[in-house]
């Protein structure tokens, strides 16, 4: 199976190679090579779960995988395949660093297009000396710009993607989530809309692993995942509070000098009113570390294209009565309305729609 994922994948990247620029074909050569490197490392679950000489963290940690995975296609409708059925060490904490950008005055992320996949609000790199020089190259030009360790990506379910090193570093609440939203990724994706994407995968995986607890777990593991939820949409509403203070600046007809003290200003009222937030720092300094690591437009622009629709997405669930699969058939309708008019529907949370203009 894996000879033949192999040369699955060359015989698509030497059609793609083909219709690509020289600057393009170094790019799809390092993926190429990267994704090559997982496949080759992946063993079946099963195999190791079998063998005397297993880790007993890690044994109990793909046993939580498989019951995860199973999970996910019994109780919230995600595909059915061989995904997450394999496991891979990759040796290091991040499969991919995602380098994100914006103009210095915009909050809109800058796309890059790629074949089969369409175009995404960010670009990846297996190495991390490659996303940091192409992230320098970009802030040379002008850019803002923002680099982020990735745990997991999907392959949208061109190969049976495995399960990662980099995914088991954290509790179990985060290990359903990532694989929770990476499968969902499977089951709708869209062309060109990165935020549609990223922000549906998130709403299937926040509601998805609540539902797991639900059945899995006890309830102070519950109420700490609750906790930490709560902490997450306080935190990204102030995000999305200032994104709206940003962008009445940045679309204004102030002049750019004075466009650039007030984005200053008004990034430093946001960390200071962060500080004065003690409910969303209760239980942990991951916002805090964050936001004293330095921010800008792109570093905002990563929360604002995972979370700026997951309250349209999860009105809309809530609409279905909770129902996974009437809620991906009223996605699936979502998906054909053009793309000002889905953006509408999601930003004003609206359950009952028809889309007359479809790609």
């Amino acid at each position: 199976m894996k000879c033949k994922q192999i040369k699955h994948i060359c015989l698509i990247f030497s059609l793609m190679l083909g219709l690509v620029s020289c600057a393009t074909t170094s790019y799809y050569l390092q993926s190429l090579d990267g994704h090559i490197d997982l496949l080759l490392k992946k063993q079946p679950i099963s195999g190791i779960l079998a063998s005397q000489d297993t880790d007993e963290l890690l044994q109990e940690k793909l046993e939580m995988v498989l019951d995860i995975r199973k999970f996910a296609s019994e109780h919230l409708a995600l595909p059915v395949n061989d995904s997450y059925s394999d496991y891979a060490d990759l040796g290091r904490d991040f499969v991919v660093w995602n380098v994100f950008a914006t103009p210095e005055l915009s909050l809109k992320a800058k796309q890059w297009c790629f074949l089969f996949v369409g175009c995404l609000n960010y670009r990846g790199y297996y190495s991390k000396d490659s996303a940091f020089s192409y992230a320098e190259k970009l802030e040379a030009q002008g850019y803002d710009v923002f680099v982020a360790g990735v745990t997991a990506y999907s392959t949208l379910g061109w190969f049976n993607d495995p399960v990662l090193n980099t995914m088991l570093g954290r509790d179990n609440h985060y290990l359903a989530s990532v694989i929770f939203h990476e499968l969902s990724h499977q089951k709708i994706y869209i062309r060109n809309d990165t935020a549609f994407n990223e922000a549906f995968a998130e709403m299937v995986s926040q509601t998805g692993v609540r539902r797991w607890l639900n059945l899995h777990d006890t309830e102070a593991s519950r109420q700490k995942f609750l906790d930490k939820q709560l902490e997450q949409r306080s935190f990204v509403n102030l995000i999305l509070k200032y994104k709206v203070k940003l962008e009445t600046i940045y679309n204004s007809e102030l002049a750019n000098d004075i466009k650039r003290e007030t984005k200053a200003l008004l990034l430093n009222q946001l960390v200071k009113e962060y500080e004065d937030k003690s409910e969303i720092k209760a239980n942990t300094a991951q916002y805090a570390t964050w936001l004293s690591s330095g921010i800008n437009n792109a570093k905002l622009a990563t929360v604002i294209i995972y979370q700026d629709y997951v309250s349209g997405f999860l009105a809309i669930f809530n609409h279905a009565h909770g129902n996974y699969e009437q809620f991906y058939e009223s996605v699936e309708k979502l998906s054909k309305c053009d793309v000002s008019k889905r953006k509408s529907i999601l930003e004003n949370s609206i359950t009952e729609f028809k889309c007359y203009t479809c790609y």
